[in-house]
């Protein structure tokens, strides 16, 4: 992230997202969240999404143990 106006992009584009994915794909579904982001984008992220509006985050976590990503938790 180089400036607060790119963050405020960001969240923008966010919102869209998720309206767009929950259109497209009804409420019945989980988006799955692969978070290889800074910490800034993260936190966006999370101020965006609404509990109570938006689609449950299905969290992956990098494990370099394993080689690929894991399963971490859901945000519902």
């Amino acid at each position: 992230m180089k400036s607060k106006k790119q963050l405020s992009e960001f969240r923008m584009l966010f919102r869209l997202l998720l309206n767009e994915i929950k259109f497209k794909h009804g409420q019945e579904i989980e988006i799955n969240i692969f978070p290889a982001a800074p910490a800034a984008i993260i936190v966006e992220m999370g101020r965006v999404w609404m509990s109570k509006a938006d689609l449950p985050l299905k969290v992956f976590d990098q494990n370099h143990k394993k080689n690929g990503f894991q399963y971490a938790l859901t945000i519902q």
